[in-house]
């Protein structure tokens, strides 16, 4: 086994309670709406400053734990993101199909009162 230092230690605890409060986010808020480093940005900014902490370590073991969770974080993000630009760009085509559905309902109820002349062109 190896040895932590108590401040490691510490370091270790806040990161793993930072990441419950994360987890409870996502399970009881849909994708798109998590929105973590808004609802909790002391949290997000103290996870990023801690996993960055053990990043600078010497021992290759917290570097690679501090990477792997400072990256899980920042996908979980860029997910939540996505997923709201998805949703905001549907709802865009909705939109815009909704348009063209009345310009098209507009057009034909025009077309009904213009002489069969004027509809060919």
């Amino acid at each position: 086994m190896f040895e932590i230092d108590d401040a490691t230690c510490a370091k270790l605890e806040r990161i793993s309670a930072i990441l419950a409060l994360h987890n409870e986010t996502r399970e009881h808020i849909t994708c798109g709406d998590w929105r973590f480093e808004e609802r909790w940005p002391v949290e997000y900014r103290e996870i990023m400053t801690l996993t960055q902490d053990l990043r600078r370590s010497k021992r290759t073991d917290l570097k690679t734990v501090g990477y792997q969770i400072q990256l899980f974080i920042q996908e979980s993000a860029e997910l939540d993101r996505m997923y709201r630009a998805g949703n905001a760009h549907e709802r865009q085509l909705q939109r815009q199909a909704g348009l063209v559905a009345l310009i098209a309902e507009r057009a034909a109820a025009a077309a009904g009162r213009v002489p069969l002349l004027a509809q060919k062109y």
